[in-house]
């Protein structure tokens, strides 16, 4: 086996947020002749630094680094072929780098330490919204964003012209997010539903490399988010009414071999709460109810896709409580339902011919439930006559 070493060089040209790397590889192996490489790259999303490769015949086996957001990975390969066309044998994963490699993707740590953040009316850190949301004449959600985050792994394997297995990871999940909806009526008797959409499906980042300059990696990430409520009340009202959400999703892997076909890895859910009641004026008692639907999609392009679906909803009822001789208060009652389930596709067409495509789900990946988890009185300014 002869040692094929590629020497990188890169050149950073500025041009305010529209500044890019330009990357020449120079490649030299044992019959003597170079390959000129020229890779432009987008200087926020995905920049390569290659390793040491070795090479004999078609045969590739080595090690990169791509950045996927503002995270390294390694991606290491072991391929047998110089093209789609030729490729034979191909063993892939990709999995986040170490800490001390992560400077080579820009990455900040004011900015969340996960690879991948999205979600909707999110700011940088992934989470916290960014802007008020109105909805209709009477509402606007003053704080409703869904933030994502995690880690992303990835394991692709063919021989013999074939696929024989594919895994998808999801490590270290966490979603954040909130529904505080301003609600505001001078009448009574009225009734207010409708749904929101925050993020539509059209909405997606695409991170894309290729791995030793011979299989794509073309990744699809996307999070369509929409918000249904419905609201009720008697008299005039002027507050705030909803909930906070930190959820630990865990980690969930999901593979598909010829042998075996899928099989998962799930880790454990956390779910805290904290109700969110604010009073400005009024006496009127409220009905409510909030459903905040997200489905965070990974597609690998011409290989496999994975959702994972959350449906947080939080059913509840305002109104005031009066004693004799004491302060008012204004309080909140309300549950939360939480079911996540997961779906996955395996549609392997990378090399230009059809497989069989096989699927996974949808299936119920856990179901939280906690009565009377959003309780919350506070006291009101004046005394209230009801």
């Amino acid at each position: 086996m002869s040692l094929h070493w590629m020497k990188h060089i890169c050149a950073l040209h500025a041009d305010g947020d529209d500044g890019h790397f330009v990357c020449v590889f120079f490649e030299s192996n044992h019959l003597g002749y170079t390959h000129h490489n020229n890779i432009k790259t987008s200087r926020r999303m995905n920049k390569a630094v290659f390793s040491s490769v070795f090479s004999m015949g078609s045969a590739w086996v080595g090690e990169e680094i791509q950045c996927i957001g503002t995270r390294a990975h390694v991606v290491n390969y072991d391929i047998i072929g110089d093209s789609l066309a030729t490729l034979s044998d191909a063993f892939i994963s990709v999995s986040p780098a170490s800490d001390d490699v992560n400077g080579l993707c820009g990455g900040d740590p004011s900015q969340g330490d996960r690879s991948i953040c999205v979600g909707s009316n999110i700011d940088a850190t992934c989470s916290t919204s960014s802007t008020d949301v109105p909805m209709n004449d009477l509402l606007d959600c003053q704080n409703c964003f869904a933030g994502f985050g995690t880690d992303l792994y990835y394991t692709l394997n063919i021989s013999g012209f074939e696929l024989q297995g594919v895994e998808l990871g999801l490590r270290g999940n966490h979603m954040k997010g909130a529904v505080e909806i301003h609600g505001h009526q001078e009448g009574g008797g009225l009734v207010k539903s409708g749904s929101l959409d925050l993020v539509d499906a059209s909405r997606t980042a695409k991170i894309s490399f290729k791995v030793a300059g011979v299989v794509p990696v073309d990744i699809t990430i996307g999070m369509p988010t929409s918000l249904d409520y419905s609201f009720s009340w008697e008299g005039a009202l002027d507050a705030v009414v909803g909930a906070d959400l930190d959820i630990d999703l865990g980690d969930h892997f999901i593979t598909w071999t010829k042998d075996e076909g899928f099989v998962t890895h799930n880790t454990s859910l956390q779910v805290t709460t904290t109700p969110v009641l604010s009073w400005n004026d009024g006496e009127a008692a409220m009905d409510s109810l909030l459903n905040l639907r997200s489905e965070f999609q990974v597609d690998i392009d011409n290989v496999m896709w994975y959702h994972l679906n959350t449906a947080p909803s939080f059913p509840g009822k305002v109104g005031f409580s009066h004693q004799p001789n004491q302060q008012d208060q204004f309080c909140g009652t309300g549950d939360i339902d939480f079911p996540v389930h997961h779906e996955a596709n395996v549609h392997f067409t990378l090399l230009g011919t059809d497989h069989e495509v096989y699927h996974f789900g949808p299936k119920e990946l856990h179901h939280y439930h906690k009565d009377n988890a959003l309780n919350h009185c506070i006291n009101v300014s004046s005394v209230v006559d009801v």
